[in-house]
């Protein structure tokens, strides 16, 4: 059986409570191709690792701003036999956006890029 391959960002964000800096406990948190921390369900889905490695740094900045106790990333390979075209679909249509903020350097979350 076939399988779609592609890749995801994972965030750990530190949280500060009483004092300490711990994880933030969730069942995950992932990097959307908006530059929120989400979800698996709205993660970005991303067609190659190079892709993936270049989002990951232009994002850095706005997370590092953002999460200012903290965030760990790591760049995960993933893969779906299920759901395959609509699996698809989102791979495609997450790595054209991100290549849009890339090449025009939209990297603000709150300004979209619509997928054409």
């Amino acid at each position: 059986m076939a399988m779609v391959k592609y890749w995801v960002i994972a965030l750990e964000i530190n949280q500060k409570i009483g004092g300490m800096l711990i994880p933030q406990e969730r069942d995950g948190v992932w990097l959307s191709p908006n530059l929120r921390a989400a979800g698996y369900s709205s993660a970005a889905y991303i067609d190659t690792e190079e892709l993936a490695k270049e989002y990951l740094g232009a994002s850095c900045p706005i997370l590092e701003k953002r999460y200012k106790y903290g965030f760990l990333a790591e760049i995960q390979q993933a893969q779906s036999s299920e759901r395959k075209s609509e699996v698809s679909d989102l791979v495609r249509k997450h790595s054209y956006i991100i290549r849009e903020r890339l090449s025009s350097g939209n990297m603000r979350p709150n300004k979209r890029v619509e997928n054409s």
